[in-house]
């Protein structure tokens, strides 16, 4: 099936520490320039979560671009066409045979994984921590490498994620991902839309002088 719209740019993920106007404020600000919003919110119950998903309603934003983490349930019934499933959650297959017109992201750690998700008939994959990142402290990083590794062997896009900044996102471009997700880069800037322009400005420079 198609993706959701842009599905080719920046996914901005929620950090679980905004209130819900924190959140929306972001949203507004990077509504023209990011391609995805993803709702992670690890912590919350379903039912904050469709209070969540229908406040974003209610302020006018895109469903569209509106992607739910884990929980399916909130996502179906508020309308919203996109989940991230986790590794270890329910799988793809199974989402898409109850939910006809879901589109299906899965969390992967490794080419085995990423492969099993597209088996499963996933839409998309988002391969991480690519980068060193605070939230992984202790764990090491996968490396461009084995992002390049993943995008070579699979038929579906790769968003990376997990350490990204604008002065390595066109490493990530190069080793061929669809996308770039960041968390804290751009939700706890002190211009929320300006950090979103910046990833994109980085994505695409070294494609202008191509040619």
């Amino acid at each position: 099936m198609a993706g959701p719209e842009m599905i080719n740019g920046m996914h901005v993920i929620s950090d679980g520490r905004q209130s819900l106007a924190e959140w929306l404020s972001n949203c507004r600000s990077c509504e023209e320039t990011a391609a995805v919003f993803h709702l992670r919110e690890k912590e919350r119950p379903a039912g904050v979560i469709a209070e969540w998903i229908e406040a974003y309603r209610t302020a006018g934003l895109p469903l569209a671009k509106l992607r739910v983490n884990d929980r399916v349930d909130a996502a179906w019934l508020a309308g919203v066409k996109q989940v991230q499933l986790p590794q270890q959650g329910l799988s793809p297959a199974t989402v898409k045979a109850g939910l006809t017109g879901m589109y299906v992201s899965v969390s992967v750690h490794s080419l085995t994984e990423a492969l099993q998700a597209e088996q499963e008939g996933a839409d998309e994959v988002l391969f991480g921590h690519v980068f060193s990142t605070d939230s992984k402290r202790g764990l090491a990083s996968r490396g461009p490498e084995q992002l390049a590794e993943i995008a070579a062997n699979l038929s579906i896009p790769v968003v990376a994620i997990g350490g990204i900044t604008p002065e390595n996102i066109a490493d990530v471009r190069d080793a061929g991902a669809a996308g770039a997700a960041v968390l804290s880069g751009i939700t706890s800037a002190p211009d929320p839309e300006e950090a979103v322009k910046s990833y994109q400005k980085r994505w695409g420079k070294n494609n202008e002088n191509a040619d």
